[in-house]
């Protein structure tokens, strides 16, 4: 996990479903500790949304940015995977 923008901002990878999708990150919890579930965003079936032919099949990571509302700090940062 990188913090930068004075520990206001996190980036991470996540893993999408395809090469032709996304993922995303939400903070779930932001109090003593900071949580953050990951999870792939849904594909539309029959190829790439640009239609420029074939997406991968394989889990492929993409970089997602979370902001917090307080500075990270010393708090900890869990991850947890979510659909």
């Amino acid at each position: 996990v990188w913090v930068f923008d004075d520990g206001y901002s996190l980036e991470m990878f996540a893993a999408a479903s395809s090469g032709c999708t996304d993922a995303e990150a939400v903070v779930v919890d932001q109090s003593a500790e900071v949580r953050i579930t990951l999870r792939p965003l849904d594909s539309q079936p029959g190829g790439r949304p640009d239609g420029g032919g074939a997406c991968t099949a394989g889990m492929t990571p993409k970089p997602v940015t979370v902001r917090l509302d307080q500075p990270l700090g010393d708090r900890m940062i869990r991850l947890g995977i979510g659909r």
